[in-house]
């Protein structure tokens, strides 16, 4: 089987995936439709302060908590839970939009 890289764009993403196994690639199937149907914002100023708001938390408090809560739980941790259970919308901090 030849071994599948998944990179990811975002900063906080900056190590590549490597598999080799059949449930690896299953799950990288699974990642890359979640990458096709999530989109990042093209608004370059809400981009940069939600991303140095998420730099901010992460030097902070250890996570990269949503800047835009003022709740610090695992539910609040980037990408929030609540953006995570919808099926499509924008996040909270305009960051993230699923279609």
């Amino acid at each position: 089987m030849s071994e599948i890289i998944i990179t990811f764009s975002e900063p906080w993403y900056n190590e590549p995936i490597i598999t080799n196994t059949a449930f690896d690639e299953a799950v990288n199937n699974y990642v890359k439709e979640l990458i096709r149907m999530i989109k990042v914002t093209d608004n370059k100023e809400i981009k940069e302060t939600v991303l140095s708001g998420l730099k901010r938390n992460k030097e902070k408090y250890g996570k990269r908590y949503c800047p835009c809560s003022l709740e610090r739980t695992d539910d609040t941790v980037c990408m929030c839970k609540e953006f995570r259970e919808m099926d499509k919308g924008i996040c909270h901090c305009q960051l993230y939009i699923k279609e």
